[in-house]
């Protein structure tokens, strides 16, 4: 499959792995963050990768609205692997973030941590 953002188009092959996205620039900020009451996301889109796909959707919602360190402390409470890759807009140009509670898993995807 292959991701479609704004500034990374990977090709990953899945086997046995579900993938969520959620992202602003379909329907711009309509994910409420509860914890704030606002509708900001810290970043543009967000894909995650996990054996389940409810948790997977549920994950890369999540992560649309959490900072680097939230994500990464979600990562570690989860008992299996799970891979989040996000695009964050940092003044006019798109970034690309990799958040992984298992190295094994972003290389079988053919992510890099960067």
């Amino acid at each position: 499959m292959r991701l479609l953002g704004d500034s990374i188009r990977p090709v990953i092959q899945l086997q046995d792995m579900a993938v969520g996205s959620s992202g602003t620039s379909v329907q711009g900020q309509h994910i409420v963050d509860t914890r704030r009451g606002t509708r900001e996301a810290p970043h543009h889109r967000s894909w995650a990768f996990h054996q389940e796909a409810a948790s997977a959707d549920a994950l890369s919602t999540a992560a649309l609205l959490m900072e680097s360190a939230e994500i990464e402390q979600m990562l570690a409470t989860l008992a299996e692997p799970c891979v989040v890759l996000l695009e964050t807009m940092e003044g006019n140009r798109l970034t690309k973030r990799l958040h992984a509670s298992g190295e094994d898993l972003s290389k079988k995807l053919g992510l890099v941590k960067t």
